[in-house]
């Protein structure tokens, strides 16, 4: 039996929406840059809706597959949706996650940070 799921290997190998937003409407970095682990995104968001996101982590496997997931769970969804995301239903997507650290804590606590931010800004009556 391997350490992590099939879904958190695909991902650490061929992770998706990797990079940085330029002009991003939102963003956040959870953990100190270049420490692990750490997490950073980026948002463009028109009329409520996640257009666009981007991740940066440095971390194993499991921190890189929790971003990429993540990512792709939240493209195309409200704010409020992606809001409520749970770190079960993360987990979930992740195949059941991994033997050891959990990183889906990291990755929802980036996301949530960088959205309340823009809420709490009013952003969201600009877009």
């Amino acid at each position: 039996m391997t350490e992590h799921s099939n879904i958190i290997m695909e991902h650490a190998e061929s992770p998706s929406n990797v990079g940085c937003l330029k002009d991003a409407d939102a963003e956040a970095t959870t953990g100190a840059v270049g420490r692990p682990p750490f997490m950073t995104m980026s948002f463009r968001i028109c009329e409520g809706i996640v257009d666009a996101v981007r991740y940066r982590t440095f971390g194993c496997a499991p921190a890189i597959a929790a971003g990429s997931v993540l990512t792709e769970m939240i493209t195309g969804r409200s704010l409020s949706q992606c809001l409520e995301i749970t770190e079960q239903q993360l987990r979930d997507e992740l195949g059941g996650g991994s033997k050891g650290k959990d990183y889906t804590p990291l990755a929802l606590s980036t996301m949530r940070k960088a959205l309340t931010e823009y809420l709490s800004a009013g952003k969201s009556q600009q877009n």
